[in-house]
């Protein structure tokens, strides 16, 4: 979903700010399903934080490519909080390396046998096999992988909100790579979430 949302159109920076309303999804899921509960003024954090995605947001709608780049990210906020209530309910009793390694391999064969039903064609360009690599074994085996190794220690809630520091990495990477960049209102947004993220606790 998250490639797809990139594909019709999705700057990479707006992806990544707006995507980051997973922690709403996280606290709901964490009292539903975990018991967590979350103190006022870490929600108080929360909001500060999201107040800071919605000023990037409301600037940043006109350049999403489309209405369904929108809806995939509100899906993708969904997806990502459940992967950290799981993840979190998985660590307490399995293992990193062993639990990865089951999730990746359910993963790509679902998304094996999909690409095999949609005809996709398997091949791939000589310059996409850095990006991939990098893809595959930074951001994933080491980022995804550190982030769910975390959830044995921290609470799910501090887990997804430590991860709104997100959208600097990615003004940084995609300034540099994709020469995309940020309006002024962005960064006022993105100080609204520097002081959430302080008042969090």
């Amino acid at each position: 979903l998250w490639a797809e949302g990139l594909r019709l159109g999705a700057p990479a920076f707006t992806m990544t700010t707006l995507s980051n309303m997973a922690p709403i999804f996280v606290v709901v899921f964490a009292y539903l399903l975990l018991k967590e509960k979350t103190s006022m003024r870490s929600l108080g954090g929360i909001i500060v934080c999201l107040v800071g995605v919605t000023i990037i947001g409301v600037d940043n709608v006109s350049s999403l490519g489309s209405p369904v780049a929108l809806t995939i990210i509100v899906v993708c906020c969904c997806c990502n909080a459940l992967n950290t209530i799981f993840g979190r309910m998985v660590r307490q009793s399995m293992e990193l390396i062993p639990m990865m390694g089951l999730s990746y391999l359910i993963a790509g064969l679902t998304c094996g046998v999909y690409a095999l039903v949609q005809g996709s064609d398997f091949s791939v360009p000589a310059q996409a096999i850095p990006p991939l690599l990098g893809l595959s074994l930074v951001c994933t085996l080491i980022g995804h992988s550190l982030n769910i190794w975390s959830l044995k220690y921290l609470k799910s809630v501090t887990v997804s909100v430590l991860s709104l520091a997100g959208p600097f990495c990615t003004a940084v990477s995609a300034y540099f790579l994709l020469d995309q960049v940020p309006k002024p209102i962005v960064f006022v947004g993105a100080l609204f979430m520097i002081t959430g993220l302080l008042l969090y606790q």
